[in-house]
C-alpha cells in the first residue's frame, strides 16, 4: 500500500513539475511568430516551386495517397472547411513515395490577403488542433504539420 501511495505522489509531483516547466519555458524561450511564419512561407514556396505538392481537394480519395501522422477524415474535413471559408488554394506538400504509396504529413493553405475569410481559416485550424489559432502575422501561407 505504501509503495502505491509513493508512486501516486511521485506521479502527481512529476505532472505538476511538467506543467510548471511548460509555463516557464514559454516565458524563457518565446517564439518569434513572425520569423516562424516567414520560414514556413519559404518552405511552402520551395515545395510549390519543386513540384512536391498536390491540390488537397480530392487527393486523399485517390488510390495510393495517404496521410502520415493524421486521421484522413479529419484532415479532409479541415481541407473542405478552409476551402469553404475562402482559401484560394490548399495543397498537400512534401509528397514522398514510400512502399508504393504517396505520403504527406503537411498541408499548405494559401491565405486571402485580409478579411473575414482569413480570420475564419485561422479559426478552422484552431478547431482542428483544439488549441488557440496560429497568430496572424501577415504570412502568405498557413502551414500545418501533421507529424
Amino acid at each position: 500500500m505504501q509503495k502505491i501511495l509513493i508512486v501516486v505522489v511521485l506521479s502527481l509531483c512529476f505532472a505538476v513539475a511538467k506543467r510548471v516547466w511548460w509555463a516557464v519555458e514559454d516565458e524563457m524561450f518565446p517564439v518569434d511568430e513572425t520569423a516562424w511564419a516567414e520560414e514556413a512561407d519559404a518552405w511552402v514556396a520551395e515545395d510549390l516551386a519543386g513540384g512536391t505538392v498536390a491540390d488537397a481537394r480530392h487527393w486523399l480519395q485517390q488510390e495510393g495517397n495517404a496521410i502520415w501522422g493524421g486521421d484522413s477524415q479529419d484532415v479532409q474535413a479541415l481541407v473542405d472547411d478552409v476551402y469553404a471559408s475562402g482559401a484560394p488554394n490548399v495543397w498537400f506538400t512534401g509528397l514522398e513515395e514510400y512502399e508504393g504509396k504517396t505520403l504527406t504529413a503537411s498541408i499548405a493553405i494559401e491565405l486571402p490577403a485580409s478579411g473575414i475569410a482569413r480570420e475564419q481559416i485561422f479559426q478552422r485550424e484552431a478547431v482542428f488542433w483544439g488549441s488557440d489559432p496560429t497568430p496572424d502575422v501577415g504570412q502568405k501561407y498557413l502551414a500545418i504539420y501533421l507529424d
